[in-house]
């Protein structure tokens, strides 16, 4: 195609030109070429404000004007509650701003008179219904006219959740109305772990702290299918992130348990009882307190250091059986290992094996060093 170059002296003509900012469209003829603007189309400002000198109010002015959908004075849970049933949404924005709310009760006058702040959060539909309405629409005619424009049809129904933050005020509000095909059909619930979900958790940690994250989520399960909570049953994988957060939120007193096996089981006090062979006893450094042995675990520091072992009568038996064997051929391991305790103190292992290879343990330790004084 050859290039058609404008000369100089012509090139003012195109100074009288309007700006694409002065160019109008009809509005019958780009809803007619372009009918998927109209889903995709976003509220202007001068739609988010009513018409103050309509007498009756258009269609544009009623949709995208702030109504209230539901006020509550029973706090986060019930707020929390009444969102999880609203379609899916996503949050936009969450400000603390001024509170703007109305306290029409009694016990709240003198809160309506001080100021105080409040979280707005504004959100934005996310509802798959909404995106297949909008899909639906802008049909496959506007797909090949306007291309990416129809990708961008969504629904711009939107929610207000005003949170006082000084009483247990709630309100939701919601600007315009949503695409789908019947909003009155309730939304499924999205599975996840409920305050009733969470307050089992955490009760059954406080009786049982060695219980594990998947025999909780099984309980659960269980409950919900049998009617005895409310559903549905959260994803695995929430309450593994449920349980991980507790327990570095509330670390347990790990210390506390060990000091209390070595109080009962402390070899000084208890000795080896042939007549329990698989009792387990503890080997650690003790002092004479009242007349009696008391264990002294360390620890940690160079001053005091961790050293506390387990074994039991039989494993001690069989090897001093073994010796005694003059057919007998056996070595002696000492192996230690890291990062397996989270203060990745050693644990050592004492064993021995024979000659097809076979390892049998004699006691299991943990200690913060490794010096001669520690292992002999």
């Amino acid at each position: 195609m050859p290039h058609l170059a404008v000369p100089t002296h012509r090139r003012s003509s195109f100074q009288n030109l309007p700006s694409p900012t002065q160019v109008v469209v009809d509005p019958e003829i780009q809803s007619l070429c372009f009918p998927a603007l109209r889903v995709a189309r976003r509220p202007t400002k001068a739609m988010e404000q009513p018409n103050r000198d309509a007498a009756s109010g258009g269609e544009e002015e009623h949709d995208y004007t702030w109504t209230e959908l539901w006020r509550s004075y029973e706090g986060d849970a019930a707020r929390d509650t009444y969102l999880a049933s609203l379609p899916h949404y996503m949050r936009r924005k969450n400000d603390l701003v001024s509170c703007s709310l109305k306290h029409d009760r009694a016990e709240e006058s003198q809160l309506a008179l001080t100021p105080h702040s409040m979280r707005s959060v504004l959100t934005e539909c996310r509802s798959q219904r909404c995106t297949k309405a909008a899909s639906q629409a802008a049909g496959e005619a506007a797909s090949e006219t306007v291309g990416d424009i129809t990708n961008a049809a969504v629904c711009w129904c939107r929610y207000k959740v005003n949170s006082c933050q000084s009483s247990n005020l709630a309100v939701v509000f919601q600007q315009g109305e949503h695409i789908m095909a019947d909003p009155v059909v309730p939304t499924p619930e999205r599975p996840t772990l409920t305050e009733e979900m969470k307050a089992y958790i955490v009760s059954q940690f406080t009786n049982v702290p060695t219980t594990i994250a998947y025999r909780l989520f099984s309980v659960i399960v269980s409950k919900v299918k049998r009617g005895e909570m409310r559903g549905p049953a959260p994803p695995r994988h929430k309450v593994d992130n449920f349980v991980r957060w507790w327990k570095r939120s509330n670390p347990a007193d790990e210390m506390a348990r060990v000091l209390e096996m070595c109080y009962q089981r402390l070899y000084d006090e208890v000795g080896m009882d042939a007549e329990n062979p698989t009792g387990t006893v503890i080997l650690c450094d003790s002092v004479v307190r009242g007349g009696r042995h008391v264990a002294s675990v360390g620890n940690g520091s160079e001053a005091t250091p961790f050293r506390v072992g387990i074994t039991c009568h039989k494993l001690l038996r069989d090897y001093v059986n073994v010796q005694l064997s003059p057919d007998a051929t056996t070595m002696l391991h000492v192996d230690t290992t890291f990062k397996i305790v989270k203060q990745c103190f050693p644990a050592m292992v004492i064993g021995y094996s024979d000659k097809g290879g076979h390892f049998f343990p004699l006691a299991y330790f943990s200690i913060s060093r490794r010096r001669q004084e520690d292992i002999s």
